[in-house]
């Protein structure tokens, strides 16, 4: 069931290199037509592996609740 307000929110957007230091990116807020979807922006400025990371303290769970997606950005 999609939630419509978490509490609090965390995201961003993490470049795993290989062999290299990590580097962050920056999130935006997006806009989305349907209810209980959050979509955000974000300029993949290095190509290769990205995790984007998300946390939200969601009203009626007792736990935050945690996601992740890896990619991988081509040009």
């Amino acid at each position: 069931m999609p939630f419509l307000t978490p509490l609090s929110s965390r995201r961003g957007w993490t470049w795993l290199p290989d062999g290299m230091e990590m580097m962050t990116t920056t999130v935006g807020p997006s806009t989305s037509a349907e209810p209980g979807v959050y979509a955000f922006t974000t300029n993949l400025s290095m190509e290769g592996g990205w995790r984007f990371q998300v946390a939200a303290k969601v009203q009626g769970e007792p736990e935050t609740v945690k996601g992740e997606v890896v990619l991988k950005a081509i040009p």
